[in-house]
């Protein structure tokens, strides 16, 4: 069980690198079309 939890917090930390990725990409896309 302990393997698992771990597993799966790696897992959700992943997931929100991923969004906080995806939503740096979309900023500077934002700026890029503003200048």
């Amino acid at each position: 069980p302990r393997m698992y939890s771990t597993i799966r917090h790696t897992h959700l930390g992943f997931h929100w690198n991923s969004i906080s990725i995806r939503r740096l990409v979309s900023v500077s896309y934002f700026f890029l079309l503003r200048v």
